[in-house]
């Protein structure tokens, strides 16, 4: 910020010996960082909390029939992407709406299964919040239970 570095560009024209002032013992990792040299172990077990899928319009939608038009969609594609996440328990579905002034929103509910008509539900509530400002973008995510085994999942009653 003040040190005059906004890019990694920035960084890679530097030395070690003006970033250690700056930034500690950091200094000769963010250094080699900046030309892509990372000696640590690469991660890749890592746990799938969640599964979304999101659009960004060209022009705001302004309407509720619009929007419901844009989530059947967006369903269909969350569909797909869910066959490759069929042993996870789904534990809550949410949907995000963002304004054309760039504030979002964003309800969720607890449900055990990806359901079209929930995600409907959610954003009629949603859609109450948007004050008469165009939709941008809207997104559907569906959360997983912390221990995805689907033969200790405990069974839900609907109402």
């Amino acid at each position: 910020m003040g040190y005059g570095f906004s890019s990694c560009a920035d960084i890679r024209a530097s030395s070690v010996a003006v970033l250690t002032p700056i930034v500690g013992k950091f200094a000769p990792a963010l250094y080699q960082r900046s030309f892509g040299i990372d000696h640590r172990q690469l991660e890749t077990d890592r746990v799938r909390k969640s599964l979304a899928i999101e659009t960004t319009f060209s022009q705001d939608l302004s309407g509720e029939k619009e929007c419901e038009s844009a989530v059947e969609l967006l369903y269909e594609k969350l569909l797909v992407r869910l066959e490759k996440h069929q042993h996870m328990v789904i534990n809550k579905q949410g949907i995000k709406l963002k304004f054309n002034d760039f504030t979002q929103t964003t309800v969720e509910q607890q449900s055990s299964h990806c359901d079209e008509k929930t995600f409907k539900q959610l954003l009629l509530k949603a859609l109450l919040r948007s004050q008469s400002r165009g939709i941008r973008l809207i997104g559907l995510t569906l959360g997983f239970a912390e221990h995805n085994n689907k033969e200790t999942q405990q069974l839900c009653f609907s109402l």
